[in-house]
């Protein structure tokens, strides 16, 4: 569905952001990992179009970004809930589910849109705040009206940044759980610094260290490369140190 290929970027200021990235997005739940500073930002942000890569190619459901009017359909077909996600807080989350639809051109009647906005607000568990003022919400709730704002356009690729970072263990279940369900339907990328979000719900995981992309696959598969570690945290901590070990050899 989405394909990466080559993809670098170097800021005004020299620094290498992303050194030459290939990656194919389909249906189910890519996780992204990765240490500070390693270009997980900078990869989203190519990704839903926000900023332009220095070189490589992009195709999305077979369409190039690049191609004269085909940015805002690509768009379009992109659900983005980032890491510093605020609603408008004098909007309720009905109210604010409604305007981002309307942003976003959604074509359906007055009927259909407030029939979508009240399922996924239902979705969500939102339904008994769905009249209150975004901006009361706490910030498992906010979290929630990201998904949904995210998917109010069913979007073929959602993108989601931190998810669960700050949350109570209760919160992070609950939206691991509505994370797993929305890709049941569509192509997810999950990008965090928690090992235990991406071993509860992702088949797949990628490895960004130094804007490269050093490891493609399963959790199992990253474990087995590390016969001493049992568990998905310890498996990445060791992968990437000796990863920097080989560099600095």
């Amino acid at each position: 569905m989405i394909e990466l290929r080559g993809i670098t970027k170097t800021w005004s200021d020299g620094h290498p952001a992303l050194r030459g990235i290939d990656l194919t997005l389909g249906e189910g739940l890519f996780g992204l990992l990765g240490p500070n500073g390693a270009g997980k930002t900078t990869l989203l942000s190519i990704l839903v179009l926000a900023v332009e890569p220095t070189s490589g190619e992009r195709r999305y459901f077979g369409v190039d970004p690049a191609r004269r009017g085909m940015r805002s359909a690509i768009r379009r077909e992109i659900g983005f809930l980032p890491q510093d996600f605020h609603p408008i807080g004098v909007l309720t989350g009905f109210e604010y589910l409604i305007h981002c639809a309307r942003m976003r051109e959604i074509r359906l009647t007055r009927h259909e849109l407030e029939r979508r906005a009240r399922m996924l607000l239902d979705a969500v568990d939102l339904q008994d705040a769905a009249n209150r003022p975004s901006g009361s919400y706490s910030g498992g709730m906010r979290r929630r009206l990201g998904i949904a704002q995210a998917l109010i356009h069913a979007p073929k690729l959602l993108v989601i940044d931190e998810p669960t970072a700050g949350l109570d263990p209760d919160e992070r279940i609950r939206f691991r759980n509505l994370i797993a369900e929305a890709a049941e339907e569509v192509a997810v990328l999950l990008s965090t610094h928690i090992c235990e979000d991406i071993e509860t719900t992702c088949d797949r995981l990628g490895i960004v260290q130094q804007g490269k992309l050093v490891f493609d696959g399963t959790p199992s598969a990253l474990i087995a490369e590390a016969p001493d570690e049992e568990t998905l945290e310890g498996a990445y901590a060791a992968h990437l140190a000796q990863r920097k070990a080989a560099a600095a050899a």
